[in-house]
């Protein structure tokens, strides 16, 4: 009787053929992995925008301009009570030390209407003089000066 001894190149019975295994990992891995790195770069842009808005909305000419907006008594008439400013703030404030401009404009409404409010100024030696502090309004597109003395 001769004896062989067992190799393991020898072919498995077909009762025990390999189970093929399915990878589920990269199907949810590599989607996770792209959604993620898409809400980081979204959320630190939108995080940014926010700083942004919120830098601009502290501003002096803005609170002085959203101020003057609502304590002229034409624009209460035309806007009604109260006048809220929105969300968005467009253009821009430089601050250098003591120094500065800005030259903004800002959507503001009440319940009556809407309107556009413009502040243009300059900052020199930690004093906002204004240029221009205005409102324009939607309804029939009136322009009403909110400075603190008329232009001639």
């Amino acid at each position: 009787m001769s004896f062989t001894h067992p190799t393991f190149d020898q072919p498995q019975p077909s009762s025990y053929a390999p189970v093929r295994k399915k990878r589920i990992w990269p199907w949810v891995v590599i989607p996770l992995g792209c959604f993620s790195v898409m809400l980081v770069c979204c959320g630190g842009f939108t995080l940014l925008g926010i700083s942004v808005l919120g830098a601009l909305k502290s501003s002096e000419p803005y609170r002085s301009g959203l101020e003057r907006a609502q304590t002229n008594e034409r624009v209460k008439e035309v806007l009604g009570e109260p006048i809220d400013a929105n969300f968005i703030v467009q253009g821009n404030v430089s601050l250098n030390n003591n120094d500065g401009e800005a030259d903004i404009t800002f959507p503001v409404s009440g319940p009556k209407g809407a309107g556009q409010v413009h502040v243009q100024g300059t900052k020199t030696n930690g004093v906002w003089s204004y240029e221009e502090i205005s409102i324009t309004l939607e309804q029939g597109s009136e322009v009403i000066d909110l400075s603190d003395s008329p232009k001639p």
